[in-house]
């Protein structure tokens, strides 16, 4: 892959990571009170953080080439991966917000598996996408680490399953609608 390539996908990836920033800073917020009140408060972390990303993951998934060209038109080409990469943001989400419930909760065994899975998923697909797909495949790459370790959080906490769904169907019915 060339460096002007790298570079686009840089800028496309820093977008993504500022919008899924407010739900990493509320999943870490929300361990010192949670530690002081020896109260889990991870699920209504990930309520507020889905709900309040949502809409920006809508934003990037129906106008990614005008948000691109924001920053200047030659990063416009990085329309497919910004599009892939908003939709790793809210499995992203729900992994960091997942993975502080596993810290407040004290349940490391799964903490370690899930960090595992999501390691092998991403250099497993790196490997065998980016070579014919280059920066679309680095981007699938990331978006399919963050659903399988998503996925496996999910399915072994299942107290946070409505707000998972609603959220993702509000982003489904944004992206359909824009």
């Amino acid at each position: 892959t060339n460096a002007s390539d790298i570079g686009v996908f840089y800028v496309a990836l820093m977008i993504s990571l500022v919008v899924a920033s407010f739900a990493t800073s509320m999943a870490y917020m929300v361990i010192p009170p949670s530690t002081t009140l020896q109260k889990d408060l991870t699920s209504a972390s990930l309520r507020i953080s889905l709900s309040l990303t949502a809409p920006l993951v809508v934003a990037l998934l129906v106008i990614p080439r005008s948000i691109l060209s924001l920053i200047g038109s030659e990063y416009e080409s990085a329309e497919t991966v910004l599009f892939i990469l908003a939709l790793a943001i809210i499995p992203s989400s729900i992994t960091v917000n997942m993975i502080s419930k596993l810290n407040n909760t004290s349940r490391s065994n799964l903490l370690i598996a899930s960090g595992i899975l999501q390691t092998a998923i991403f250099f497993i697909s790196f490997f065998m996408l980016v070579p014919n797909y280059e920066t679309i495949g680095a981007a699938t790459s990331i978006l399919l680490a963050y659903l399988g370790a998503s996925v496996l959080l999910v399915l072994t906490n299942h107290g946070s399953f409505k707000s998972i769904v609603y959220s993702s169907l509000s982003v489904l019915a944004g992206f359909l609608m824009g």
